[in-house]
């Protein structure tokens, strides 16, 4: 199938290439979660300390009623918008795999015809045209198919992401007008 050392050192090069670049949108994933991980510990670290403070200065229960409204009221909404931040990481990190694995589909194909060209028309006595143009058509019905595949997986991703956008701003106004309704549990 290749004729030359070189030639099979190339195109194992493409699986590596492919390989590293999944490893650093990997890497690159958890860098950003765990970024936004600190910075929630550190604001949640913040919002408490202050809470304990307000909480010690309240002088009568009508003041600490207001107050626990308030901070229900932020501890939902800064819950939503960590919620928010995890689901786009996990979002575009979705999206980055997914670009590079059609690029790398639509690469090991084309290696692939290249290669199966090279081994029919080294073939003794010749390849049979039929048969080269049989197997061309079945590689590209597959490229086909995996074309589909990508744009109907991308088409489902869409409407995931307006649905979980809608039931996260649904979720925050319940929880607000929850919230804000007195004797709700």
């Amino acid at each position: 199938m290749f004729e030359k050392p070189e030639d099979l050192a190339a195109f194992g090069k493409g699986g590596l290439e492919t390989a590293l670049k999944f490893a650093q949108i990997s890497m690159d994933s958890a860098e950003r979660m765990m970024k936004l991980q600190l910075e929630a510990a550190r604001t949640s670290f913040e919002e408490n300390s202050k809470t304990a403070k307000a909480l010690t200065e309240a002088r009568d229960p009508q003041q600490l009623m207001s107050l626990r409204t308030k901070l229900a009221e932020q501890s939902v909404e800064k819950m939503l918008t960590y919620c928010k931040s995890v689901y786009e990481v996990a979002s575009a990190t979705q999206a980055e795999v997914s670009r590079l694995m059609e690029q790398a589909m639509t690469s090991h194909s084309k290696e692939v015809m290249e290669a199966i060209e090279k081994v029919m028309k080294a073939a003794p006595g010749g390849a049979s045209d039929a048969a080269v143009s049989a197997f061309k058509t079945a590689m590209s019905a597959t490229q086909s198919a995996m074309e589909n595949m990508t744009k109907a997986a991308n088409q489902v991703t869409q409407m995931a992401d307006t649905s979980i956008r809608a039931a996260t701003q649904a979720t925050s106004d319940a929880a607000k007008a929850a919230v804000k309704k007195p004797g709700s549990k």
